[in-house]
């Protein structure tokens, strides 16, 4: 099936999954790609290769019978060299990894992956299949100086289409050994040292590279804020302030630490960089501890301002101000509340009411999001426990896992001792995590799931769709229920193209046995679309917003008369 040929590439999708294919095709609808081909055999795919349409980059699931030998037959015959392929794949073996790329994958993703990544690939595989360039997969070291600029230009153009930030960072290291002579051996290997730990500091997308003798050039991709650089410069800084042991002697590098915001500061490449040597030379000027500078003076403040709300966040557990609202969640024939979704709210003494988009992500890279995470556990199974004393319905109240807790190994431990302490049932806890937090470390996740599902506590995947899931990837996962991503239902009146997504989505939940739940409904005709699609359960403003604890308990009570 074609689309409409308007892009400046035709991308050949290549899979025997038919949800997989059409949220691969979604996918790529929404980034703007409208010349796209589908196929769901080799043999199919190959039919299109010699069809009229040129293809320009496969992509190819390659857990399909003969995708491997496809890929090998593809570098070997008349397209050698011609279309690059990029790799989907479910699994995160190293040895499996070696396989594919070594058959002839020119790239890989692993699954799920986000749209900004798949997109962010597809536009790196075809500028440098152009440019007759090798592709520079963004786990390798450091980038080629030369190619810096291009590497920005192509993040700048993602970035455009996300409408997301990118930051550039230019790092001049004081190093206190001589400049040359003996002592410029212990420099270099001084040198070597922090360009393993920036690397490893970093994200696998971000770019790094070593430019004149003692700089680094960052680049921070897909970031939603200016701060979300600032927390990036405090990992390096940490990183690199460490001593280092080179050939017996204790180094210690004094970084100074320029930013500018992509499209905040400009949007070129030539600005930014200029922009970013500018306030690098303003902070090795001001010296100090605050041995960083944004290009923008606003942004300097603002960091400082986001600093010190985290400090107040640190009091607000003790202080009484973090507080519990409950959203309704109902059953999508009946409209008979099932169950609910637990909310953060925060009472600023000063500020008044905050909702998690203005704080969270400030504790997300700090302990303190595991803190308030253990907080809110123990808050939602307390009340939940005094409502059935109380004499009101029993059903489940969600929970969203914040990524950092997942990852926590006494997870579990913490959960039961919860449930245990407060006196509630296992089931009526519904922890909900995301696409992301399951699948980055498969096997971890799978145990983890399973103690939980021993115990009793039930799993939703949050925020379905926003990543590319396997069809086949989750049967291995011990769920209960599946809930799409309110950015799909937001649009389903007016746009064909989600109305397809989420039908599939339901598709793909009802085939695992998993119960459908849609997020942020708000009209009559989003709700009878998602009836007609299947969808089993209904959360938005159309049946409530979140509520504080007295205004969710009277709309239970006023449900039963």
């Amino acid at each position: 099936m074609g689309h409409t040929m308007t892009s400046d590439g035709t991308i050949l999708v290549v899979d025997d999954i038919r949800q997989d294919r059409m949220l691969t095709v979604g996918l790529l609808a929404r980034a703007g790609y409208d010349r796209i081909v589908e196929a769901d055999s080799i043999d199919t795919a190959r039919r299109a290769l010699q069809g009229k349409s040129a293809i320009d980059l496969l992509l190819l699931n390659t857990a399909m019978a003969e995708a491997l030998a496809f890929c090998r037959e593809l570098k070997l015959g008349p397209f050698a060299g011609r279309i690059p392929i990029i790799a989907l794949t479910a699994s995160n073996d190293a040895s499996a990894l070696e396989q594919i790329l070594a058959a002839g994958a020119d790239d890989y993703l692993a699954k799920p992956v986000h749209q900004a990544s798949l997109i962010k690939r597809i536009e790196a595989a075809l500028r440098e299949s152009r440019t007759g360039k090798n592709q520079l997969p963004g786990y390798q070291d450091a980038l080629n100086c030369v190619l810096l600029n291009d590497r920005l230009d192509h993040a700048l153009a993602a970035a455009q289409r996300s409408r997301s930030k990118v930051a550039v960072l230019l790092i001049d290291v004081a190093v206190q050994t001589p400049a040359d002579g003996p002592e410029r051996d212990i420099e270099e290997g001084l040198l070597q040292e922090l360009a393993a730990r920036i690397k490893k500091s970093l994200r696998g997308w971000d770019t790094f590279c070593r430019q004149g003798n003692r700089q680094f050039t960052v680049i921070l991709t897909d970031i939603g804020h200016a701060t979300d650089a600032a927390y990036a410069v405090a990992r390096l800084n940490a990183s690199i302030a460490r001593p280092c042991m080179v050939k017996g002697q204790q180094l210690v590098a004094q970084p100074s630490i320029g930013i500018s915001i992509y499209p905040d500061d400009a949007e070129d490449v030539e600005t930014l960089l200029k922009y970013a040597e500018n306030a690098m030379r303003s902070a090795g000027d001001h010296g100090g501890s605050r041995n960083f500078r944004f290009f923008a003076a606003a942004f300097n403040s603002d960091v400082l301002e986001r600093l010190a709300l985290e400090n107040a966040l640190h009091q607000a557990i003790d202080k009484g101000e973090l507080m519990m609202y409950y959203q309704p969640q109902v059953n999508a024939a009946s409209g008979r509340i099932i169950g609910a979704e637990a909310l953060l709210r925060w009472q600023h003494p000063e500020l008044g009411l905050y909702t998690p988009d203005k704080f969270i992500a400030v504790t997300e890279d700090s302990a303190l999001i595991i803190d308030i995470s253990v907080w809110m556990l123990r808050q939602v199974c307390r009340q939940n426990a005094t409502w059935q004393k109380a004499g009101l319905p029993s059903m489940p109240v969600a929970l969203h896992l914040a990524k950092q807790q997942f990852r926590q190994g006494d997870l579990p431990r913490l959960v039961a001792e919860a449930l245990a302490e407060e006196g509630l049932a296992p089931k009526w806890l519904e922890l909900e995590v995301s696409e992301i937090s399951i699948t980055e470390n498969s096997e971890d996740a799978i145990a983890m799931l399973n103690v939980f599902h021993s115990i009793g506590v039930n799993i939703t995947i949050d925020e379905f769709g926003m990543g590319f899931s396997c069809l086949t990837h989750f049967r291995r996962f011990p769920l209960q229920r599946l809930r799409i991503a309110h950015e799909f239902v937001r649009d389903i009146c007016t746009d064909s193209g989600y109305r397809e997504i989420v039908h599939a989505i339901i598709s793909m939940g009802k085939s695992l046995h998993l119960r459908v739940i849609a997020k942020g409904v708000e009209t009559e005709e989003q709700l009878e679309i998602l009836r007609e699609s299947g969808c089993d359960e209904i959360q938005g403003y159309l049946f409530g917003g979140p509520m504080p604890v007295g205004e969710f308990e009277a709309l239970l009570r006023e449900s039963l008369a």
